[in-house]
């Protein structure tokens, strides 16, 4: 989709100010082309809700993790990795994340249990830093989890808070 560079050029102009540095922070350009499409996903989902990424207030909390300064009971959360770029929106606290398998560590951690860990994390606020300084990760009570196989080489999670 943004293989040409004057694509790329144009829908970073559609973006808020805050996507277009995160885009814009990644060294190669399959990222920050995966990064812009997980922006206008986010935009797609608020434009259901009769808004715009690009107009939308953001705060950042202690652990990088943003949100809509004008609207604290919008939540989000966007992840891409390998060829996906992912966004949810919800009412509650939402992480997603998508891991490649093909080039996923297995020596290092099971893929469900990674995606789990990175989505609650990033629903949290913490990321995952926070289940990393412990010898086991525990499920929070309180979250609904959903790993989804996406295709032979991607999977995803999705953590939201019940409520």
């Amino acid at each position: 989709m943004f293989d040409e560079p004057d694509v790329f050029q144009r829908a970073l102009v559609d973006v808020s100010a805050h996507r277009k540095r995160k885009v814009l922070l990644y060294r190669f350009a399959s990222d920050q082309r995966l990064s812009l499409l997980a922006g206008m996903l986010l935009d797609d989902l608020l434009h259901e809700r009769g808004l715009r990424e690009r107009d939308m207030s953001y705060v950042v909390g202690v652990h990088g993790k943003p949100s809509f300064s004008d609207m604290p009971n919008v939540h989000f959360s966007l992840a891409h990795g390998g060829r996906m770029a992912l966004a949810a929106l919800a009412d509650a606290p939402v992480g997603v994340d998508v891991e490649c398998l093909d080039s996923f560590p297995y020596d290092l951690a099971d893929p469900y249990v990674w995606t789990e860990m990175e989505s609650v994390g990033k629903a949290l606020g913490c990321g995952i830093a926070d289940y990393l300084d412990r010898d086991v990760y525990v499920r929070p009570p309180d979250f609904e989890i959903r790993h989804i196989r996406i295709d032979d080489n991607h999977l995803a999670c999705i953590a939201q808070r019940v409520q």
